[in-house]
């Protein structure tokens, strides 16, 4: 019976943003397929020794996540690990959080993690326009006032975004706090978006986006069917259109779906 459970490796040693350590064990912590990959990596210098003697080994750093947070998705890698369930759902009920924890889950790869998180975020803003995504995610106070004033369907997203860009960028201190609120939930939206053109490659061994990923998606619905297909028609040589920088042709060079109205 011993032969057949897993083999324990050891400790590792994971650093937040601010510098806070975080010893696990290195099973729970390949839940992460991010950390599984820096652990094979070099093994010798991340496991942590029996002696703990910091000179041996160093801490995986991640930069880019709160200790707070961090300390969220461990136990959640600790719980699934043991027992494949998770007794921390009711993070996923505060906005902020339920941000957080899949923009970790993704950079980290925590894959059920993310799942759950994208899906939660998802079946709050399901069928719902970009201005009552931003009223359910309580973001709408940082956007731009013209936001407020009634705009066609057809560019109320890209004002929305354009705005909330906007507000976000000149990071005012006096609404320091809402920006960062703004900016996390517009990130977790894009998140949520890519994920339903996200799959498993085999040969890769990891989730790899099969369209174009560069420009944040939170309220683009790849779904929704383009009010000018009736029209549609060969446009100009891309070499011919200016000012145009060449990665901006390649990376909006991207099919994402053709419906054939007429054919002879």
């Amino acid at each position: 019976e011993e032969n057949l459970m897993p083999q324990e490796e050891g400790m590792v040693a994971l650093r937040s943003q601010e510098g806070v350590d975080f010893v696990v064990p290195s099973e729970e912590a390949r839940l992460s397929m991010f950390l599984h990959r820096r652990i094979e990596l070099d093994p010798d210098n991340y496991f942590v020794p029996a002696d703990g003697d910091e000179t041996k080994y160093t801490p995986i750093l991640l930069r880019s996540i709160r200790a707070e947070v961090l300390s969220k998705v461990l136990e959640y890698c600790k719980q699934s690990y043991a027992s494949c369930r998770w007794d921390g759902a009711h993070h996923l009920n505060h906005n902020e959080t339920l941000y957080d924890l899949i923009l970790a889950s993704d950079y980290l790869e925590v894959h059920r993690l993310l799942d759950l998180s994208c899906q939660t975020l998802a079946n709050k803003i399901k069928g719902k326009s970009p201005r009552e995504i931003g009223n359910i995610l309580n973001i709408t106070g940082v956007f731009a006032p013209e936001l407020n004033e009634e705009h066609s369907s057809r560019c109320c997203t890209t004002n929305m975004v354009t705005a909330a860009m906007e507000v976000i960028s000149k990071k005012k201190p006096s609404v320091n706090q809402e920006l960062k609120l703004a900016e996390k939930a517009l990130q977790a939206l894009d998140v949520v978006r890519r994920q339903e053109f996200t799959a498993y490659d085999p040969v890769l061994r990891r989730l790899k986006r099969n369209r174009v990923d560069i420009f944040n998606l939170a309220f683009f619905d790849i779904y929704k069917e383009s009010e000018y297909f009736a029209s549609f028609s060969r446009g100009p040589q891309l070499h011919k259109i200016t000012p145009m920088h060449e990665s901006v042709v390649r990376s909006c060079v991207n099919v994402i779906y053709i419906k054939m109205c007429l054919s002879v």
